[in-house]
């Protein structure tokens, strides 16, 4: 899936889609979540979404909360960069949201805000995606503290 906005293109690839939709809220399931890979074209604003993470054991979740375990998701951030030789990298987080047009939290726009000012990225923005429960994730870009891009997107 490919698409624009403002002056970001961002290419997610299908397999990303087709995993996450295994973990939709559709009655009382609990959040999931985990992180974002990516790279970035040189000298433009191109972001490609190759890989994430699933939840595991030692995340936390609740029906209306994620929380992932950060010791093992650096484990995982560094073995990525490392096959890849430094190519791939931690791009963002996902998450899932037990509503049709997901919305995101104050909770989220504070990580949100927080990822984008952690000066060990490679990427100069974050990109963060909510998934909902009819086939429309959210999707958000952040540079600095600051949102530069969202959109809600409607995939099948």
């Amino acid at each position: 899936m490919t698409f624009t906005i403002n002056s970001f293109q961002i290419i997610i690839n299908d397999k990303i889609l087709v995993d996450i939709q295994k973990y939709k809220q559709l009655c009382s399931e609990n959040e999931s979540g985990g992180i974002l890979f990516g790279k970035k074209k040189e000298k433009a604003e191109e972001y490609h979404i190759v890989d994430l993470t699933f939840p595991n054991e030692n995340d936390s979740s609740t029906r209306f909360s994620f929380l992932r375990n950060a010791k093992a998701a650096q484990i995982v951030i560094n073995n990525i960069w490392e096959e890849s030789d430094g190519y791939i990298n931690y791009i963002g987080e996902w998450h899932t949201h037990p509503e049709k047009n997901p919305t995101p939290s104050g909770t989220d726009i504070k990580t949100y805000k927080k990822i984008s000012k952690d000066s060990s990225s490679l990427f100069p923005i974050s990109i963060n995606i909510i998934f909902g429960n009819a086939n429309i994730f959210y999707i958000c870009g952040y540079k600095n503290g600051k949102m530069v891009f969202e959109e809600r997107v409607r995939y099948e």
